[in-house]
């Protein structure tokens, strides 16, 4: 069932509620606090994505346009496939998502 706002679906946290619009219509779930262990590990990753975007935005032009085509035909853009590749060689192919 679509949830509708005057034609427009719905999207965003109202109350405890979060309005999720997808192709397929709008669905609604509870919020939930968001988990932050501030592990010493978290930290470090959070600290290479910030690493990550600080290299991109430093990017010259000329480097995010040769990004944005060897991207092309993947299902990821210049920004994410560099991003990609800065946390893979910083962090090494294989992490560990428990962490």
């Amino acid at each position: 069932m679509k949830i509708l706002n005057g034609g427009k679906q719905l999207s965003g946290r109202l109350g405890d509620n979060v309005y999720v619009a997808y192709p397929g219509g709008t669905y609604v779930r509870r919020y939930v606090v968001p988990r932050n262990p501030k592990s010493e590990e978290q930290q470090k990753r959070r600290g290479c994505f910030a690493e990550a975007i600080a290299a991109w935005k430093a990017l010259a032009d000329e480097g995010r346009r040769a990004y944005n085509e060897a991207a092309g035909g993947t299902l990821l853009n210049g920004y994410n496939l560099f991003v990609s590749e800065f946390l893979k060689a910083r962090q090494g192919p294989a992490l560990d998502a428990t962490k």
